[in-house]
């Protein structure tokens, strides 16, 4: 039996519920302070990377 019904779209929570400056500012580049710790394995797996090319 086929419904006569159309698909109807919703909202999502996020966005009844955000301003558009929020929404604004999810979809801007952001600058991340990253631990020492993990910038020497982003270093040290780019190593291997270019040993491998």
């Amino acid at each position: 039996m086929k419904s006569s019904a159309k698909k109807v779209g919703l909202a999502s929570v996020d966005d009844l519920f955000s301003t558009e400056e929020s929404r604004a500012d999810a979809q801007r580049e952001k600058v991340v302070e990253i631990p020492l710790s993990e910038l020497h394995n982003i270093i040290t797996m780019d190593k291997r990377i270019d040993k491998c090319i």
